[in-house]
């Protein structure tokens, strides 16, 4: 082996790149999300916390049992069950208190509803 092989810049194939550079630019399209009072589902799962990520229609149902259970002005607590308070805030839930509470301070951007412990 000669000193040149070492020297040689590693070049990622042009597909490779492409994947790349569209992964970078999701990245950064989430990152320059805004939120807003219906803005709900632009967190993501981490895999490092411990968090319950349901499928669409899990969140669903248990978000609607949430809901017949608290009843009218009641109040729902969401530990650690981002997809379940976010299916609660789509379902508009005005008339009851909804909060998440979290080790993951990316839910901060919920505001006063956003409970880190």
């Amino acid at each position: 082996m000669e000193a040149s092989d070492d020297d040689e810049a590693i070049q990622l194939s042009a597909h490779t790149l492409a994947a790349l550079q569209e992964f970078y630019e999701e990245q950064r399209v989430k990152a320059s999300q805004v939120f807003n009072d219906r803005s709900f589902g632009s967190v993501e799962e981490d895999w490092q916390l411990s968090q319950f990520w349901y499928s669409d229609e899990t969140a669903l149902c248990l978000a609607k049992e949430a809901v017949a259970a608290a009843g009218k002005g009641g109040r729902i607590a969401c530990i650690s069950a981002p997809s379940v308070y976010q299916k609660l805030k789509e379902l508009n839930t005005e008339d009851l208190s909804v909060c998440i509470l979290e080790y993951d301070r990316r839910f901060s951007v919920y505001g006063d509803e956003f409970v880190f412990y």
